[in-house]
């Protein structure tokens, strides 16, 4: 299974989700996924809480770990 089938994959089990809370961690500064895809996963089934790190992007827990810890902890 590639990269865009198991991602395919999860959008469609979403509803799965549907009654869990969820903590969406995102760097703005990614290049595969933009802004326009972290709008898509916010919607529903199910609000989520995001996090959004504005000078990072797909390596958050390398990028910026204490940002990380404190939006764990305060979700």
């Amino acid at each position: 299974m590639g990269a865009s089938d198991w991602l395919r994959s999860i959008w469609q089990d979403r509803a799965a989700f549907a009654n869990r809370s969820a903590l969406i961690l995102w760097g703005l500064k990614d290049i595969a996924f933009r802004r326009k895809k972290l709008e898509r996963w916010k919607s529903p089934p199910r609000d989520a809480d995001v996090s959004q790190f504005e000078g990072s992007g797909r390596s958050l827990a390398e990028e910026v770990p204490g940002r990380v810890v404190e939006a764990l902890r305060s979700s």
